[in-house]
């Protein structure tokens, strides 16, 4: 398969995406938003300055660059607002990575792209999906964590794609916003030509990062040679601390946020049929299920 122009990364929030961005922009062939291009572009001039004086790039969401594509108090973008200023304006942001670092893929992971799936596909035809899909239990649980911490409804997307979530206690908004994020971004995908999707579950992901990252180098039209596995961190599999964690009322209150999600996808954790945990030493069997959700 030729390789794409472009390559975003969606998924929930919490999900893996952020160290799956960083594994794969260690690859030659990936060109990727910086802690530079952030905060300079387009103006790569000052760019090349601040390299001069011995900046370093490091990989990035870049959340200010992609912001200036949506109207005020707005991150759901749909094909039809498309303008051709935003598609001049969002090549140029590729074309502007991929000349400037000299490699033929731009790479992006920022959350908001899972609300404008149809919105980037219209306005860069040959870019590519990966959608990075995690056990929502886990996922729910590190939302959770976020909403402590902050003292409010963790995440910008729960808040304008979906304000009646708010209306929801801290739990049940957790695993309502991981089911919602990913059933979104599955719909979306979904109606795009199946060449230009990949899913990737982030169990797989952990337990096989060799095999995985093997498939999503032939999507993308790439190699990943011996030195580059080898270099690849070692990855542990956290997701069954959620039943250690959360308090019974706490997990039952996300299991039913998380409800629709966890059925589409096919975890185990259905309100109806998932046990809560009473003590620390609870157990679940099976972390996640093959594959892409029945009907997405």
């Amino acid at each position: 398969m030729a390789a794409p122009s472009a390559v975003f990364i969606v998924g929930c929030p919490r999900s893996g995406t952020s160290i799956f961005f960083k594994t794969l922009a260690g690859h030659p062939d990936f060109a990727f938003t910086t802690n530079l291009t952030r905060r300079f572009a387009p103006r790569y001039g000052l760019v090349r300055v601040a390299e001069r004086f011995g900046a370093q790039h490091r990989p990035v969401e870049a959340g200010r660059l992609w912001r200036r594509f949506r109207p005020r108090g707005r991150r759901e973008l749909r094909a039809d607002e498309l303008t051709e200023q935003d598609r001049r304006d969002l090549s140029r942001l590729v074309q502007d990575h991929r000349r400037h670092f000299g490699r033929p893929i731009f790479l992006s992971k920022w959350p908001g792209h899972s609300l404008r799936i149809p919105w980037t596909a219209a306005g860069l035809p040959d870019a590519r999906f990966i959608h990075v899909v995690r056990d929502g239990r886990a996922v729910a649980n590190s939302i959770l964590r976020e909403c402590k911490k902050a003292g409010r409804h963790w995440s910008y997307m729960g808040k304008e794609a979906w304000p009646e979530l708010e209306a929801m206690g801290w739990p049940e908004y957790s695993g309502a916003l991981w089911s919602r994020v990913s059933t979104t971004c599955a719909a979306a995908l979904e109606r795009l030509p199946p060449e230009r999707v990949h899913s990737l579950r982030y169990e797989d992901f952990v337990a096989d990062p060799r095999r995985s990252l093997d498939a999503v180098a032939a999507f993308c039209g790439i190699e990943f040679s011996e030195q580059q596995h080898a270099s690849i961190p070692t990855l542990h599999d956290r997701n069954l601390r959620w039943r250690d964690e959360m308090t019974p009322d706490e997990q039952r209150a996300m299991l039913l946020g998380a409800a629709d999600g966890l059925t589409a996808w096919g975890y185990a954790g259905s309100p109806a049929s998932e046990p809560l945990a009473e003590s620390g030493d609870a157990r679940v069997e099976g972390s996640g299920a093959p594959g892409r959700p029945p009907g997405a």
